[in-house]
């Protein structure tokens, strides 16, 4: 876990540079590493004021993606959720559609898709 803390710190810097060439915005977030769920190895949410990324370190060592090759993707994906909630300036589906399940689950595939392709 040391290692992937490690790695973290090292790809951070790499990546906040590219986020600020390509999108020319500078994101006030936290970042939080955590340990003991072994559920996720990333998620974004709202953590004292702020757009926070968590970071499952045990459950990315037990899945052996401790290293830069494997964490470099995950980081990426996870900060464009962070990038694209600032862009939208909100972090859900639009006040004006109905939240049901159908809408909710393309509004998923949006977020996610939006996530992948600029990570890549």
């Amino acid at each position: 876990m040391i290692q992937v803390h490690n790695n973290i710190l090292k790809i951070l810097d790499k990546i906040n540079s590219k986020v600020e060439y390509i999108f020319n915005i500078d994101v006030d977030m936290n970042i939080v590493l955590y340990c003991g769920l072994c559920n996720s190895v990333g998620s974004v949410h709202s953590y004292n004021g702020k757009r926070t990324i968590f970071y499952g370190i045990d459950k990315i060592a037990e899945l052996n993606w401790h290293t830069i090759d494997k964490l470099e993707p995950l980081l990426s994906h996870e900060l464009c959720h962070v990038l694209h909630f600032e862009l939208r300036g909100e972090d859900d589906l639009p006040q004006d559609i109905e939240k049901n399940n159908y809408n909710e689950g393309i509004w998923y595939l949006y977020e996610e898709g939006f996530a992948q392709f600029f990570s890549i």
